[in-house]
């Protein structure tokens, strides 16, 4: 058959066609005009541009694939499906990539659109235009869960500088042995608190009184109370460098309208300033705000670790108790029962109930010390008498189970009575168990 070229694009042709199927060019014949007229006039440019299929380029493929002139399945199949799973991980990856692959999607949108149109135009029958529908419902769907998506992470960005903040102790109450997610929490420090061994001396005595000031209205120590005027001192101290300062505003930062308004970035910013200069507690508390998501600070189990021990190895109790905590899940450090154990039991030196319950639970199963369901419950009596619901609960299942004790289904009710009335979980569940025993 003879054939003819696209003048637009040169591509090669039967001598019928009306249309080029590469580019979209539409040929116009005068009636007078002869099919062997049209193919003298076709060949007379066949040097200039012929171009077989085969020598596409990609600015080629490009175009055709916008104007939808490719096959609906190939447009589907070889061309948006493997460009969309590509920029979902890239996107993944590099969430910057967004901004990048939005006008991708639109183009590969736009293109599988109008291939669609296509296949809808050359069936003849209603019955046979369903998968073009179909596409269209699909790019619909699509273009109304990204919108919605972009949205939702507009809003829930908004929201987290809003959140309020979670402490650490809130986290959970329950015993270890329904759930390692427990994190020790940090005891609740006033403002008069300043232990010498935990905090840096960076004072002069011109800080020290502005201190000390601050602390007089935090308190209303033979003043009146006042939150306000306690920032206003702190805040005085705290521009001349004085670690104690900065650590005690940024706690009323960290705190609900205490005397500033809450801002959990100020109060990054001055935990930082204090645990720079070797403030425990500054260190302790910066090393919670990185475990903390939505806290002033990108998350990070990495930048936490390395704070909260640099507060552990000062002698801080809390934050001994919590590296231990670290080293036993592994979060920031990795696993490592011996070093879980070992920071434990220096909490435990120190009356720590937390790490009394933690170590106790390492004793019962044997993790990175010798298995001993005696010790193990008298390390739960110790927190136990402390109020520490988890070791109460800890200390129910071992009476309930006779481990390391003789068995005593009347004092597994006791502890796991008291733990219940805390809302542990786990004893009041036991409690149902062995009510009839």
């Amino acid at each position: 058959m003879d054939n003819k070229f696209c003048i637009e694009c040169g591509f090669e042709l039967p001598i019928t066609a009306k249309f080029c199927e590469r580019c979209g060019f539409t040929f116009v014949l005068n009636e007078s005009t002869s099919e062997s007229e049209s193919k003298i006039e076709s060949q007379e440019i066949k040097p200039n541009l012929s171009k077989s299929e085969s020598e596409l380029n990609l600015l080629d493929i490009i175009k055709k694939y916008f104007n939808g002139n490719f096959s609906l399945v190939k447009s589907f199949w070889m061309i948006a499906l493997p460009i969309n799973f590509i920029t979902g991980i890239v996107t993944r990856i590099f969430p910057f990539a967004l901004i990048v692959t939005i006008p991708i999607l639109i183009f590969i949108f736009i293109g599988l659109w109008r291939s669609a149109d296509n296949y809808i135009k050359n069936k003849k029958k209603k019955e046979n235009k369903f998968w073009g529908y179909f596409v269209k419902g699909q790019i619909v769907l699509a273009v109304i869960l990204i919108s919605l998506s972009v949205v939702v992470g507009f809003i829930l960005g908004l929201s987290e500088e809003s959140e309020e903040p979670v402490l650490l102790s809130q986290t959970s109450t329950s015993s270890p042995k329904t759930s390692q997610a427990y994190v020790p929490s940090p005891k609740t420090q006033t403002a008069t608190q300043s232990p010498k061994t935990t905090e840096a001396d960076t004072s002069s005595p011109k800080t020290q009184t502005d201190v000390e000031k601050g602390n007089n209205y935090y308190n209303g120590t033979g003043v009146t109370q006042s939150y306000s005027e306690a920032a206003k001192w702190y805040k005085t101290a705290a521009d001349q460098g004085d670690a104690n300062a900065q650590y005690r505003l940024g706690n009323m930062y960290m705190s609900m309208g205490k005397g500033v308004t809450q801002n959990y970035f100020e109060a990054a910013r001055l935990y930082k300033l204090a645990a720079d200069q070797g403030d425990a507690n500054a260190q302790f508390r910066l090393g919670n705000m990185y475990m903390s998501m939505g806290l002033g600070l990108r998350m990070s189990y990495i930048e936490a670790f390395k704070f909260i021990k640099l507060a552990a190895d000062q002698g801080l109790v809390d934050a001994q108790s919590f590296v231990g905590y670290m080293y036993y899940n592994g979060q920031g450090t990795p696993k490592n029962y011996f070093e879980a154990a070992r920071w434990y039991k220096l909490a435990a030196d120190q009356g720590d109930d937390n790490a009394h319950m933690h170590l106790g639970n390492m004793y019962e199963k044997g993790h990175g010390v010798t298995q001993s369901y005696s010790e193990a419950v008298r390390l739960y009596k110790l927190a136990a008498d402390q109020g520490n619901a988890g070791a109460q609960s800890s200390l129910g299942m071992m009476y309930e189970y006779g481990r390391g004790v003789t068995q005593s289904y009347s004092e597994a009710r006791k502890w796991h009575t008291l733990a219940a009335n805390q809302g542990d979980f786990g004893s009041e569940q036991a409690l149902e168990r062995i009510k009839n025993k």
